[in-house]
């Protein structure tokens, strides 16, 4: 009976290593040795609420709170105050720039000549994105504010709503512009007339084909 006892927990020793041992080579050669049990009690991703929270993501109502509720006037740009704080570049007080956020996306304002539109976008908690902003295309007295303007404009990747109400657009952690929010009931949203207005393009058309000359070449327009 001894003998019968040991030989069996000997099978049972050798059973429970080939066993190991074929888990031990099967995670070698790169297969997944998981727990059926513990595989199906893993919480399965439920679609929809993926999607609720990337929606969430974009355009969040708390940013668009912030954003779409006022106009803003720029009080700062970054590089405004010129070389070594000499030949400042300013507005004068009869001339209002201003940058308008709006909830379907577009983006609208003036930068002291000419009007521009676009479009933006809230990726994140304060993080903005910018479409391509088209501007109007008139010359005037106020180019360099309106270039310098633009410029930082297009560089920002976020903003941040200050506690005076002010608020600051950035790159990384520079500070590109801050403005003050008013009432966009209160804000003029007329062109100042252009000093010097940018002269249209020639007009231009395909040249006719002479009785004795070559056929024109459509692809090659002629400037009247």
């Amino acid at each position: 009976m001894y003998k019968m006892l040991a030989l069996s927990c000997t099978a049972a020793a050798l059973l429970a290593f080939n066993g190991c041992t074929q888990i031990e080579k099967a995670c070698d050669l790169g297969e997944y040795c998981i727990d059926e049990m513990t595989l199906s009690e893993q919480p399965q991703p439920r679609i929809q609420s993926i999607v609720e929270q990337h929606k969430q993501n974009v355009n969040r109502a708390q940013e668009l709170d912030i954003l779409c509720g006022k106009v803003w006037i720029p009080v700062y740009i970054k590089g405004q105050e010129g070389v070594d704080g000499k030949n400042a570049i300013t507005l004068p007080q009869d001339v209002q720039a201003y940058i308008e956020f709006h909830r379907d996306g577009r983006l609208s304002g003036f930068a002291g000549v000419n009007v521009f539109d676009g479009s933006f976008a809230v990726t994140a908690p304060n993080l903005l994105r910018f479409g391509a902003i088209a501007t109007s295309l008139q010359a005037g007295p106020h180019l360099d504010y309106e270039m310098l303007m633009m410029a930082q404009l297009k560089d920002v990747d976020h903003f941040e709503l200050l506690p005076s109400g002010e608020i600051e657009f950035k790159k990384r952690n520079m500070l590109m512009i801050r403005c003050k929010g008013v009432d966009p009931a209160t804000v003029s949203r007329k062109v100042p007339k252009a000093s010097t207005p940018v002269p249209p393009e020639p007009a231009s058309t395909v040249a006719p084909a002479g009785a004795n000359s070559a056929p024109a070449n459509p692809a090659l327009p002629t400037v009247k």
